[in-house]
């Protein structure tokens, strides 16, 4: 530290250089109650008079006088000065206020300079801040944004009642989608797991998770899928020797459908209602698509097909793919679409089908004569899809190889993305809650909206990992 006088010696040392200072006033309490603390950036140097060298030494006393003692010296003469300039104003005046301030502070260092034989050299900065006050702005600039947000968000979603979905822009969208997940109204959001003997209820808030037993008889699940059964809804339950129909908070099936004999370990892995025919029809890798009639002692008839996967109602119809190929169950399967690259996902959009597969082709199919309304191809192989509906708006969520979900419109412009912890293997959404099951199925992720909320380890909880995901009955969303 440089040394302005040295009287430990004979005759005295004394620095008459230019030494850069610098103090500070912290903790000065403004007109508002804010906290304001004042920097003063200076060059003081001792003048060369024998008369300033003779006050230097009156109000400097000790063998050595550094540059630390006059910091010290000259924040104890300030400080009186600079907390009657600043508890006068409030924090915004002081700091808005720099020059004023500078002029003032300016004036007393030089009064206080005269008195001790020290010259302050220009330039001579003053500056006030407030951390206290920089948090306030912040939050009133946010506060305003927020604001800004959601009242374009309330057009947005009057837009979107008024029917004008198919003229809002991609960029209204991207900007938006935030704000319309977080005041998209909360229900009480429940996603379904198959994870070996059980089915795993998930509330999503508070994040919970309880594990319903599934009928013995059925061995462990494949699969699991909401059905409604004369108006009932409900949860069918797909496993290795059979399907169970269980009602939403029953300990016991409603009825089971078994075929004997059967031992592949594969199970069924998908299933849905034939209203008209009152039929439960499953697909299977092995058996292909089976359909069991209600009320009814008879044996399910069995269609062979191998591996049929991803069964999808529509109505009195059923589609399902294997491999690359999508199918139109029937007594005789009538194949309508075929890609070398294998089916990942068939999504129901309500008018059109999405067509998901591996390599990233996303094609869009008429839900009534199925055929080719649009097709996509992403820039990322894919392994599962989901709808998301928020606000009127219809969204495709994708999940990728590399572990991210993409937020996508029907025609593949991608307008947010989602990072799961852990990747991801399947994908479900309810309102504005997107569940994603990891990528070795052994967890998963919640998401409110876009932020992570909470995540759920099935293998530590339960002893498996899960193999199928889909959102309660009777809340908007789809698996």
């Amino acid at each position: 530290m440089p040394t302005l006088a040295d009287r430990s010696v004979s005759p005295p040392r004394y620095s008459h250089l230019p030494h850069a200072l610098s103090i500070t006033l912290p903790d000065l309490v403004a007109a508002d109650g804010h906290r304001v603390s004042v920097a003063v950036s200076c060059t003081a140097r001792l003048l060369e008079r024998l008369a300033d060298v003779a006050v230097f030494n009156e109000r400097f006393g000790g063998s050595e006088v550094g540059l630390d003692d006059v910091r010290r010296y000259l924040a104890e003469q300030l400080q009186p000065d600079v907390s009657r300039y600043v508890a006068d104003r409030s924090a915004e005046a002081s700091i808005d206020g720099t020059a004023e301030l500078q002029a003032a502070t300016m004036e007393r260092l030089n009064a206080i300079g005269f008195g001790c034989g020290l010259e302050f050299l220009p330039p001579i900065v003053v500056k006030a801040t407030s951390d206290s006050l920089a948090a306030d702005r912040l939050a009133a600039a946010a506060a305003r944004r927020q604001t800004a947000a959601l009242d374009r968000a309330a057009d947005l979603r009057k837009r979107l009642a008024d029917g004008a979905a198919g003229f809002v822009g991609v960029t209204d969208i991207a900007e938006l989608l935030p704000t319309l997940l977080q005041t998209e109204p909360r229900t009480a959001t429940h996603f379904f797991l198959a994870a070996g003997p059980n089915c795993i209820d998930v509330a999503a808030s508070p994040p919970e998770a309880v594990a319903m037993p599934a009928a013995a008889s059925i061995g462990h699940l494949r699969s699991c899928r909401p059905v409604t059964v004369d108006g009932e809804s409900m949860l069918a339950l797909g496993g290795q020797r059979g399907v169970a129909l269980q009602a939403l908070g029953s300990e016991a099936p409603a009825a089971t459908f078994t075929i004997a004999g059967l031992t592949s370990p594969r199970g069924f892995n998908a299933i849905g209602l034939s209203p008209a025919q009152r039929q439960l029809v499953a697909t299977h890798s092995e058996l292909g698509i089976v359909r069991w009639t209600l009320g009814s002692d008879a044996p399910p008839a069995a269609t062979p097909l191998p591996g049929a996967r991803l069964l999808l109602p529509l109505d009195d119809r059923q589609v399902l793919a294997s491999g690359g190929e999508l199918i139109v169950a029937g007594p005789s399967p009538k194949t309508i679409h075929s890609d070398a690259a294998p089916v990942v996902a068939l999504v129901d959009l309500d008018e059109t089908i999405a067509i998901v597969r591996a390599g990233g082709e996303v094609m869009r199919v008429d839900r009534t004569t199925l055929e080719p309304v649009s097709t996509f191809n992403h820039s990322t192989p894919l392994r599962c899809a989901a709808l998301l509906r928020v606000a009127g708006l219809r969204l495709l969520l994708l999940g990728t190889e590399t572990g991210v979900i993409d937020v996508v419109t029907f025609v593949g412009q991608t307008i947010e993305h989602l990072r799961p912890r852990a990747g991801v293997s399947l994908l479900a959404s309810a309102g504005p809650t997107i569940a994603a099951l990891s990528a070795d199925r052994a967890a998963l992720e919640l998401f409110d909206g876009l932020r992570p909320a909470a995540t759920i380890n099935l293998v530590a909880r339960f002893g498996h990992r899960a193999t199928d995901l889909v959102p309660s009955p009777g809340i908007p969303g789809e698996g």
